[in-house]
This record gives structure tokens, C-alpha cells and sequence, in this order.
């Protein structure tokens, strides 16, 4: 768990400019296509941190961005996930959670 605390801290989760959306808000800068999925997100500067949890089965999954997307990793793994237009796509195991940093 401090890997995952160390990432929301170096992005920036509680600097002042960071505004934070929970998964519970009506205005999200983005759309999911899987209703099992849970996704709040932390938006500062030019980078957004996606926090997405899964509280479903193992699926396949789409977020698509309000704004332009230049490319999407892996907060975790530093992987490069694929990007179409403003879409991600990526698969997700039951109960499990992804940090997903996305530059604008």
C-alpha cells in the first residue's frame, strides 16, 4: 500500500491547484461504460489520476475523457496503456483497483 500512497502524494493529491471528483459526483470529467466500476479522479495541471476500482467480475473496460488525451500509463507499472481519441481501454479483474495517469 505505500507504493500506491507514494503515487497520490507525487501527483499531488493534496496541493492546493488539485481538484479532486469522487466517483459518487454527477459532473465526472469522464464517462464508463462498466457500472461496476467505481472511478473518482484528482485533475492538476495537465495530468489527471484516474482511481478506478472494480467491485464486479474480470472485464474488459472503456473511460472516455471530456477533454483531449495525449497518452495514458499505468501509475503503477509505468505501462503505456492504448489510447483511441479520447477513450482508454483496459482489462480489469474482479475486486481489483487501477491508478491510471493520463496527460492532456
Amino acid at each position: 500500500m505505500r507504493k500506491i500512497y507514494q503515487i497520490l502524494w507525487d501527483f499531488g493529491k493534496a496541493e492546493a491547484d488539485t481538484v479532486f471528483t469522487g466517483y459518487w459526483e454527477k459532473n465526472l470529467p469522464f464517462t464508463v461504460d462498466n457500472p461496476k466500476l467505481l472511478v473518482s479522479s484528482y485533475v492538476r495541471k495537465n495530468k489527471v489520476l484516474l482511481v478506478i476500482g472494480n467491485y464486479g467480475g474480470d472485464s474488459e473496460n472503456t473511460i472516455r475523457l471530456k477533454m483531449p488525451v495525449r497518452s495514458v500509463i499505468n501509475a503503477e507499472t509505468g505501462e503505456k496503456l492504448p489510447t483511441y481519441d479520447r477513450e482508454v481501454r483496459f482489462p480489469l479483474k474482479k475486486h481489483d483497483f487501477l491508478l491510471m495517469e493520463v496527460s492532456l
